[in-house]
């Protein structure tokens, strides 16, 4: 079983479109998907499974709506949910979510707040190298990153950033994965 953990330094990047990619080109595996957010709403299409104190966990029944875990179901996973958590209620949430899912599936998880708790067996990192806003929640994971995926224009990893230099790089794209990128996500599971 492996834990992937997917983030990004902007909204609207590509989280959960490479998420369903990965699902996607191992679509042999099963999968859980996660996705976290601090955002208080009722997600159209999800059942509640645990209410806590300042979180919650959801689970995607339907994907015929539109949502970003419908997507993950879409893809391929064979559950999907919907963590609401803020900063200080996050692992516990987590802890919680890890017990409600079977064992010995992988995990693959949107989310860049997440790798202050809990360290992936692969965590990576969008960045869009013509955007100029870096989240503060993907600037305090750099060093615990350990591949970044360029989106936008093709280019290399941005000098600004000196925590992502040396650290391998591959191309985002809205359909596919790079096929080095699909290369370690294999050899990752395959390890398993």
């Amino acid at each position: 079983m492996a834990y992937i953990l997917v983030g990004g330094q902007a909204k609207n990047i590509g989280k959960t479109t490479l998420i369903c990619n990965i699902i996607s080109a191992f679509s042999r595996l099963r999968w859980n998907a996660v996705k976290i957010t601090d955002h208080q709403h009722d997600p159209p299409g999800c059942e509640l499974r645990i209410d806590g104190r300042s979180w919650s966990i959801w689970e995607q029944v339907s994907p015929a709506v539109e949502s970003d875990t419908s997507r993950f179901l879409r893809s391929g996973a064979q559950r999907a949910w919907l963590v609401r958590a803020e900063d200080d209620a996050l692992e516990e949430a987590f802890v919680s979510l890890q017990k409600m899912m079977p064992s010995r599936i992988n995990v693959i998880v949107e989310s860049n707040r997440l790798g202050r708790v809990f360290d992936p067996d692969l965590f990576l990192l969008i960045v869009d190298i013509t955007r100029p806003e870096f989240k503060p929640s993907a600037r305090q994971q750099l060093e615990k990153v350990d591949a970044i995926l360029l989106a936008g224009m093709q280019g290399t990893v941005p000098l600004n950033v000196p925590l992502l230099a040396g650290k391998p790089s591959f191309q985002a794209t809205h359909t596919g994965l790079d096929s080095r990128l699909a290369s370690l996500i294999r050899d990752l599971i395959d390890q398993d």
